[in-house]
């Protein structure tokens, strides 16, 4: 006969031991992360003609005039609150862009740690439609994606525009 209580019990230290295990790990597996995505500028991935860059600086992709930021709040030292925003890339220095609001609304990622059979991903929780969870490898790889789709939008509302769109 299976004893309820002592199911829940070691359900329950199981939860604690996986959270306490996901705070450890979530620091050491956010920089992995943004290694596997500033490999993809260091690899010379391009798209639509264009070379993606990492800016180390501003811990974002960049590709034409987009960028994919990474961003987070410390606590205890730790990482808390990832995400990565898709949005205008940074300004170069001493200039700024010639109309103050970006053309296309930011999109986030908010990254919630998970562990799929005990390995540790990443979940994006934010996005209305379900996502699986992804490692750190394989969440590089969609960053990419989805900042070659941001790039086109942004492509495509400037259509027909001059390239010089940043003034000094």
């Amino acid at each position: 006969m299976v004893n309820d209580f002592d199911d829940f019990a070691a359900k329950h230290k199981k939860e604690g031991d996986d959270r306490k295990r996901l705070a450890e790990e979530m620091g050491p597996e956010w920089v992995v992360l943004k290694g596997f995505v500033a490999a993809l500028a260091q690899d010379g991935k391009e798209f639509d003609g264009r070379k993606l860059e990492w800016s180390p600086d501003a811990e974002c992709l960049v590709l034409g005039d987009v960028a994919a930021y990474f961003l987070h709040r410390e606590r205890n030292g730790k990482p808390q609150d990832c995400l990565i925003r898709f949005d205008r890339r940074p300004a170069p220095l001493g200039k700024h862009w010639h109309d103050e609001q970006s053309p296309l609304t930011p999109v986030a990622w908010s990254l919630e740690p998970t562990l799929v059979d005990d390995r540790f991903h990443w979940s994006i929780t934010n996005v209305g439609v379900p996502r699986p969870d992804s490692s750190s490898a394989d969440l590089s790889q969609k960053v990419g994606k989805k900042l070659a789709e941001y790039h086109l939008a942004y492509r495509k509302h400037y259509e027909g525009w001059s390239p010089a769109k940043i003034t000094g």
